[in-house]
């Protein structure tokens, strides 16, 4: 047996999960390509995705692979690149969290939360602000908050996918107490 996370892989899974997830970066891969090369072929004035949108699909896709090291540098490029990009801080956070780096985990969050909450203050009607606020409140184990702020994201209207963040955030504090995941 093997531990994925919190998920413990059989021999026969962890088969199955490593080809699935190859398939999945390959796919990913090819979609990052064929948007940018495909952009830069159909707008001859512009192109497709700028610095900071490459620099981000290049941290994703290294996230994907398992490269956190290599997923960390990226974000730290997109942060320089783009100092108020929350979902860089966040992502950035979650690749330190994977690495034992806790406290530039906690940094990252508290960044993270400190910009959406600014937007939130120019826009309280802003979704997509609450659900980046309530992910940093996650990231920094303030379930409760995250809850909260993922659950106001939705009541205005935002993505309807988000409702698995509020359940992943129910989960991961249940784990956090020792509650037996079932």
């Amino acid at each position: 047996m093997s531990t994925h996370g919190a998920i413990t892989l059989l021999p026969n899974a962890r088969k199955g999960f490593k080809a699935l997830r190859m398939r999945y970066i390959r796919l990913l891969s090819f979609l990052l390509t064929s948007l940018f090369l495909g952009g830069i072929a159909c707008a001859q004035t512009q192109p497709a995705i700028d610095a900071e949108g490459l620099q981000m699909l290049q941290a994703v896709q290294k996230t994907m692979m398992g490269d956190y090291k290599g997923a960390e540098s990226e974000y730290s490029r997109v942060i320089s690149i783009n100092p108020q990009k929350v979902e860089a801080y966040l992502q950035r956070g979650v690749v330190r969290r994977e690495l034992g780096n806790i406290s530039g985990s906690q940094a990252d969050g508290k960044a993270a939360s400190n910009l959406a909450t600014a937007s939130i203050q120019k826009n309280p009607q802003d979704a997509e602000a609450y659900h980046q606020r309530g992910m940093a409140a996650r990231l920094l184990g303030n379930y409760p908050q995250a809850k909260q702020d993922l659950e106001m994201s939705l009541s205005l209207g935002g993505n309807p996918d988000w409702k698995n963040d509020v359940r992943d955030t129910a989960l991961e504090e249940k784990a956090s107490k020792g509650i037996r995941l079932q």
